[in-house]
């Protein structure tokens, strides 16, 4: 299986090149995906940062005494 580290750099290298190709060649076009990809960037942000997915239930919420029962000592 390739690491993840190693996926990303093998997308990011050829994505970067194009782009700069783009700039050199449509300038206009590459401000475009510029600022679609800004966009979609902070859509996933924003998506991301609301919660749990539907589809998970969250953990029943813990009381204090179970807390401190499953706390150690501390050592002297």
């Amino acid at each position: 299986m390739i690491p993840r580290w190693l996926f990303r750099l093998i997308v990011a290298v050829p994505a970067l090149l194009l782009f700069a190709l783009a700039v050199r060649e449509a300038p206009a076009l590459a401000v475009l995906g510029g600022l679609v990809c800004g966009l979609s960037g902070l859509t996933y942000l924003i998506r991301r940062t609301r919660g749990p997915a539907p589809h998970l239930e969250a953990a029943p919420p813990r009381h204090t005494q179970d807390v401190l029962l499953e706390t150690p000592p501390k050592p002297d």
